[in-house]
């Protein structure tokens, strides 16, 4: 499946657009926080990520082969830098704050899958 072929809103258990993710003060500044929309393994996997005042929405997988960004038996993020993720199984590097792009690794010049976030009342809702 190409990143063209992927559409998140198509993905079993996706979140509405207006659906309430969390509070905006669950989001520490310069952390990476998972949010599960269904309770089974096909639940939607969305990441947060807060830079300031600016939050990133992705959905938790790897263009490289649509794997979980992170180990499953423990749920821990491998983060490069500050504000890059690692993919824990081909090392795929993404930048948070500059739309998901890969920066290094076997998908270099794809992105993660950007998910719309918004704040409102203190609250983060999927955008449209």
């Amino acid at each position: 499946m190409s990143d063209t072929d992927f559409v998140w809103t198509e993905q079993a258990n996706a979140p509405k657009s207006g659906s309430v993710v969390c509070a905006w003060t669950e989001l520490p500044d310069r952390t990476l926080h998972e949010v599960h929309f269904g309770g089974s393994e096909e639940a939607f996997k969305l990441l947060l990520f807060r830079d300031r005042d600016a939050l990133h929405g992705y959905v938790n997988k790897c263009p490289h082969h649509w794997l979980t960004m992170n180990r499953r038996s423990d749920g821990e993020f491998m983060m490069w830098a500050e504000d890059e993720l690692m993919c824990v199984h081909h090392c795929a590097v993404f930048k948070l704050t500059d739309a998901g792009r890969c920066i290094d690794g076997p998908c270099l010049g794809t992105n993660l899958v950007n998910v719309p976030v918004v704040v409102l009342d203190g609250q983060v809702l999927i955008g449209e």
